[in-house]
């Protein structure tokens, strides 16, 4: 893997990231005015978790979809497996899993069954999208789950929320017997969404869907970016938009999400949410949209957009409420190069950040960030994935640290980007991070060949 430009607001950049037999990344470059050295522990593996760095958990298929970090340093991980069985049509059954882990990256026996919560599995399709931790130590998750439309076997994939205790059973005290299904009027929730959880216990879905209007005598469909609000008993906040659900139509016919967290709660309790919006060829392009607190539109936010070829993957509130966004830029038949931008509270992009507000990747081939998190000084730690070498489409975690000011932090790693020797032969994709209370950034992705696996990496800060 080499660099193959200079990174937009980093200076000279210059050198070869090379892989050898025992898959280590070696790099010697000139990186914002300073001589880079592998010496420094900053974005090295933190050895105290799973003796290496590294915990690798195989599974029968399925994916982890993204990580969390508790008080105490123990780490959560949420995604999907497949149960073994299979429908009546020979698809194969999947369930939501939940899975703690110790500071040591031990399973934290604690926890469900041996560190391992699993719910539902009667149909295709049934996954955990994302996780939180809230307030109060109880871990919210929202994800997908099959629901019977009649009694011939057909079924519904809808999105679903589920709390767990700090032991990790259902809390009763939640919804339904620790679920909520949501569902609004007028509204088609889309499949997909992720959280976040506000102090007081509230919980706030990031969603996308459609609304149905009348326009030159026919009825169509509007792509929407949408947030949820719930009260910590689970029912709809109706003092969001009067019944829990707030949108806001889009200029494109549909909208997805990213692989990362895309919605984030400002100080102030303004609510952003970011996805992608393709326009009639489906080509996509990043969008970010703010709620005020009421669940009112922010009308002097706006809808903010990027151009066509860009996707968005995450956003993070930062300390002074500026949103920090990252994803990918497509670059033709170079690939893509991770791209985050930085925008202030009210949504313009903050020029002081990288260069002209955007800081763009020099890794060689195709790189993405598949999510972000922010330090406590404001540095950016980037779940990145990268082509082992241009053109193979054989990936690895490749996280990089971005300084408050957007240029590369050259004492992170190798060059700013950390290690990924002893990861599994297949490649490995990255997509979810989190910092624990130490500081370290623990990285979350899954080994996507034969043998799957979840894959979780610390690095120190």
């Amino acid at each position: 893997m080499e660099l193959k430009k200079a990174a937009r607001g980093c200076g000279q950049v210059s050198g070869l990231w090379r892989r050898t037999g025992a898959r280590v990344a070696t790099l010697c470059v000139l990186v914002c005015g300073g001589v880079v050295s592998a010496s420094g522990a900053a974005g090295t593996f933190d050895p105290a978790w799973g003796g290496a760095g590294i915990v690798v958990a195989p599974t029968s298929g399925g994916h982890l979809a993204a990580v969390a970090a508790q008080a105490d340093g123990k780490v959560i991980a949420a995604g999907f497996e497949t149960t073994g069985a299979t429908d009546r049509n020979g698809a194969a059954l999947t369930q939501w899993v939940v899975r703690r882990f110790a500071p040591s990256g031990t399973p934290d026996m604690g926890f469900g069954t041996s560190g391992v919560v699993r719910l539902f599995g009667s149909y295709p399709g049934d996954e955990a999208l994302d996780c939180a931790v809230d307030s109060a130590g109880r871990i919210v998750v929202v994800g997908l789950r099959g629901v019977a439309t009649n009694n011939r076997g057909a079924y519904a994939t809808l999105l679903a929320v589920a709390r767990f205790t700090a032991t990790g059973t259902l809390d009763m005290s939640f919804g339904a017997g620790g679920v909520v299904q949501p569902g609004f009027s007028g509204f088609t929730l889309g499949r997909d969404g992720r959280v976040v959880t506000q102090t007081d216990g509230r919980i706030v879905i990031g969603t996308l869907g459609t609304y149905s209007k009348k326009a030159q005598g026919k009825t169509v469909d509007v792509a929407c970016l949408a947030a949820i609000r719930y009260l910590a008993s689970g029912a709809p906040d109706t003092s969001f938009d009067g019944d829990g659900l707030a949108f806001q139509g889009l200029s494109g016919p549909s909208v997805s999400f990213g692989r990362g967290r895309t919605v984030g709660i400002q100080s102030d309790g303004g609510i952003v949410v970011g996805g992608n919006v393709s326009n009639a060829g489906l080509n996509p392009a990043w969008t970010v949209a703010r709620f005020q607190p009421t669940g009112a539109a922010d009308t002097s936010f706006g809808v903010v957009t990027g151009p066509v070829g860009e996707n968005l993957h995450s956003l993070r509130i930062d300390a002074a409420d500026r949103i920090v966004a990252a994803g990918r830029r497509a670059q033709g038949s170079a690939g893509a190069d991770a791209l985050v931008r930085r925008y202030g509270p009210g949504g313009s992009l903050d020029t002081t950040f990288a260069q002209s507000g955007e800081f763009l990747s020099a890794v060689a081939g195709t790189d993405y960030a598949g999510d972000v998190a922010i330090q406590s000084d404001g540095s950016i730690v980037l779940a990145l994935t990268a082509e082992t070498s241009p053109g193979s489409q054989v990936y690895d975690f490749a996280p990089m640290r971005l300084l408050d000011s957007g240029l590369v932090d050259s004492s992170y790693g190798t060059g700013g980007i950390g290690p990924n020797t002893g990861m599994p032969s297949v490649g490995t994709w990255a997509w979810s991070v989190a910092i624990l209370p130490n500081g370290d950034a623990v990285i979350g992705g899954r080994a996507p060949a034969s043998p799957t696996a979840w894959v979780i990496a610390e690095y120190l800060p």
